[in-house]
């Protein structure tokens, strides 16, 4: 399915054909601005898990590919009815050569908006795009670019509070180790996330990560005595590693095992060659963020660029859910582990 844009073509991809995936992947090899998100293989993983469709297509010219965009559709009770790129992570989802490109990428967003009829688009990107569209800057992302060795991130980047915490854990007999094995992290999560109100996708989420990204993704785990304390999702994009999910127990805060889970994720960084560890969105202001100052993480913007589509209707981001939502995530604490863990998957799945 093609139409005519510029002095190119817009290409449909469908990431069941061959060729299709395979040309989506090769444009996102030659690109140091590609994303982890931007990889084909989560269209298929979010298809499958929750039935999302994608519209995803590629700007070509003479052959050659010059930049794509994909978007999401998600009809959710607590967001409505939109196109947005990159969900449940900070950023991506576009990617162009030139304004004239990209221009004409976002031209077939929005004609693709209007034909669905949804109510707004969200585009999740580290740039501002340009008028109509505005932005919401409610999140940053922070990125620890590494410095040449581990012992010069120890004395020169992270603080003499990390340095000082990770010591504390290490008395405390916790054990780091990275697993390919995602049955410990996954019930730790649950744990974890149900305490701070947040629904999480659920038990099929981390068997589609082994399928799609079995290359890419290690699990962290922090032991002491046989009991797991700390635990998250670590994966490799180039020479990047991004977290997307981390959890430690908070009857064991005391021992600082969050503490000693990222630098032992510093270390694996450097056993696999990563330059840069990206520690993930977070709201501004909030206490995340300074936490993740504290090693040494460069706060990046994001925009959560957006047009609403329907003049009756009004944009929401996940910064801004509605009360019912609100309300719901308050209860999700006290409810038991059992239930949150059933209806998980159904709330995280209209939460992107």
């Amino acid at each position: 399915m093609t139409a005519s844009a510029a002095d190119g073509q817009i290409l449909r991809v469908d990431f069941d054909v061959a060729d299709d995936y395979n040309r989506w992947q090769g444009f996102l090899a030659t690109r140091d601005d590609a994303h982890c998100t931007d990889l084909g293989q989560w269209r298929r993983l979010f298809r499958e898990l929750y039935g999302i469709t994608n519209y995803s297509y590629l700007f070509v010219t003479g052959g050659d590919v010059k930049g794509l965009v994909s978007v999401y559709r998600f009809r959710s009770p607590f967001m409505g009815d939109f196109l947005v790129t990159s969900p449940f992570f900070g950023y991506g989802g576009l990617i162009a050569d030139n304004d004239e490109v990209r221009d004409a990428l976002l031209a077939k967003v929005l004609a693709k908006a209007i034909s669905l009829g949804v109510d707004y688009i969200e585009l999740r990107l580290r740039e501002r795009l340009p008028p109509p569209f505005a932005a919401a800057e409610h999140f940053l992302e922070s990125q620890l670019n590494l410095l040449e060795t581990p012992q010069q991130v120890w004395t020169e980047q992270v603080s003499s509070n990390v340095r000082q915490n990770i010591r504390r854990s290490r008395k405390s007999d916790l054990e780091f180790k990275m697993s390919t094995d995602p049955r410990a992290c996954q019930q730790l999560l649950r744990r974890t996330l149900k305490a701070h109100g947040t629904p999480f996708h659920g038990k099929a989420m981390f068997g589609l990560l082994q399928r799609y990204f079995a290359d890419e993704t290690s699990f962290s785990e922090v032991w002491q005595r046989g009991e797991l304390t700390a635990a998250g999702v670590v994966m490799r994009f180039g020479d990047s590693v991004i977290t997307p999910y981390l959890g430690s127990l908070e009857q064991h805060r005391a021992l600082r095992a969050n503490y000693l889970q990222y630098w032992g994720i510093i270390e694996w960084c450097f056993e696999h060659g990563a330059r840069r560890f990206e520690l993930g969105r977070s709201p501004r202001g909030s206490t995340h963020i300074q936490f993740k100052r504290k090693w040494g993480a460069e706060d990046v913007a994001v925009r959560y660029n957006y047009l609403v589509i329907k003049p009756n209707k009004r944009y929401r981001n996940v910064a801004t859910l509605s009360p019912i939502y609100r309300l719901a995530t308050q209860t999700w604490r006290r409810l038991p582990l059992s239930v949150t863990s059933a209806l998980g998957p159904y709330l995280a799945r209209h939460v992107p």
